[in-house]
């Protein structure tokens, strides 16, 4: 389903992500591009297959760049070659924003990866070798893999590799997936996505499948299988041209037989297609659009968790647990934690007290995020959010709504 992902952004500020998150442990004084000398400008963090790249503006650590795939992260950084169903994504995102500390709803992509694993009955490379253009671009390597084909445009990239070739697994299992670079692609394919959010949008999913499906269709394959030998030699010509990917390049518009060549082009690229049929295509292609059908599958209970889910990102709460954060010896020290709440809304908040009897107190906080003005929780209603017992923390949580007498003071302990 969905696969990788770029964050240019977070929307938490660089300073309060590297102080706050312990699982983050930014590092690094060099580019890992060019290897230039980068002390106190850009710095690292990796975390389950993502790349968290911190840059300071500024005089601070203003900007977090994030990339990398929502499937590893699900898999705890490891693999990404099983199936990523929609329950798994509701988890993923859940987890993500969570243990990150972000709001899914707030968080804009740069670009994004959406396809299917399908595991083949043949080697993949059967269908990798045969792989010629999509619509006039060819299919190239890109890296020094010889199971690893891409075809680039301006908005998106076409991926077809072996997902268990890379795995070293038994399994001949071919990844097919689009690699959207622009955002623009999904908006002139009325896809509503901009937002980490609206990758529970359920009217995206259709839509995606036909993206999958009718890019697929539109590759100019090869029959590895093709015997020649009983065309016409005007037909055998064509057969021996076309598997030169250079062959069905686009002419240039600019040219002065630019309509006669394209015209020409089209009849040629048609009849060869008629040739060239592999046996397995028909198969691929019903499992591709099965995969793909199967993988966001709603149910009644998968609709409740996506509203479940989308209604926690919009109260903002438990958008991160930040814990095991370390915070020394406190003793009867009360700590209150307040982050960055709407100026309206700045009367939520989550008290804590370190056990005096303690030496020290591991506190696991909650953060605390923004409610909206339609959240009635009442005028004072104290909600128990939790109880933890461990050697290291017996307190238990108190989260204080007062969203009516904003000029009350926070509870003190």
């Amino acid at each position: 389903m969905f696969d990788g992902a770029k964050h240019m952004r977070l929307s938490v500020p660089g300073k309060k992500l590297m102080d706050n998150n312990p699982r983050l442990t930014f590092r690094g004084s060099h580019s890992i591009i060019t290897a230039e000398d980068l002390t106190g400008h850009f710095c690292y963090a990796y975390y389950k297959g993502w790349t968290f790249t911190a840059y300071r503006d500024s005089g601070d650590w203003d900007r977090v760049q994030a990339s990398g795939s929502y499937h590893k992260f699900f898999n705890k950084g490891i693999h990404n070659h099983n199936d990523f169903s929609l329950p798994d994504v509701i988890k993923a995102l859940d987890n993500f924003g969570t243990e990150i500390g972000v709001n899914p709803l707030q968080e804009v992509l740069q670009n994004l990866e959406f396809g299917v694993n399908v595991t083949l009955p043949f080697e993949v490379t059967t269908v990798l070798k045969s792989l010629l253009t999509y619509r006039g671009v060819a299919f190239q390597r890109p890296i020094e893999n010889a199971h690893y084909y891409q075809c680039r445009t301006k908005e998106f990239i076409i991926k077809c590799y072996d997902k268990g070739r890379e795995y070293n697994l038994a399994e001949n299992i071919l990844r097919f997936e689009i690699k959207v670079v622009s955002m623009r692609f999904f908006k002139d394919k009325g896809v509503n996505i901009r937002n980490l959010s609206d990758l529970l949008n359920v009217e995206n999913y259709p839509k995606l499948g036909k993206i999958l499906n009718e890019y697929f269709e539109a590759i100019l394959f090869r029959d590895l299988e093709l015997d020649i030998s009983r065309l016409c030699p005007k037909d055998k010509e064509l057969m021996i041209k076309g598997q030169n990917k250079d062959y069905w390049v686009r002419p240039e518009s600019t040219s002065i037989s630019y309509e006669a060549a394209r015209k020409r082009q089209h009849r040629e690229e048609k009849k060869f297609r008629m040739f060239n049929i592999p046996a397995w295509h028909t198969l691929l292609r019903e499992a591709i659009s099965a995969k793909w059908e199967d993988l966001t599958n709603l149910t009644d209970e998968i609709m409740s968790h996506i509203q479940q889910s989308r209604d926690r990102w919009r109260s903002g709460i438990a958008i991160s647990d930040m814990s095991q954060i370390q915070y020394g010896h406190f003793r009867s020290e009360c700590i209150t934690i307040v982050d960055d709440l709407s100026r309206s809304q700045q009367n939520c908040v989550l008290h804590e007290c370190a056990d005096p009897d303690d030496e020290m107190s591991h506190i696991q906080t909650l953060y605390v995020g923004r409610f909206r003005d339609n959240l009635s929780l009442g005028t004072t209603e104290r909600r128990r959010v939790g109880s933890k017992k461990t050697n290291h923390l017996k307190d238990t949580f108190w989260l204080v709504n007062n969203l009516n007498r904003r000029s009350r003071k926070h509870r003190q302990c």
